[in-house]
């Protein structure tokens, strides 16, 4: 059986960050601060 990641491990791999220490810096944020933001750059990819 595989093991399961953790959500820091799973946001670690996606987001290239070489700790979970540096993922420290984002947790002031919310979901609602950045998902605007984050679906006007998605918009923007051309894909």
């Amino acid at each position: 059986m595989k093991p399961v990641l953790s959500s820091d491990s799973k946001l670690q791999l996606i987001s290239g960050h070489e700790s979970r220490k540096s993922l420290e810096l984002y947790q002031h944020l919310s979901l609602e601060s950045v998902e605007a933001e984050y679906q006007q750059a998605v918009r923007l990819l051309d894909v």
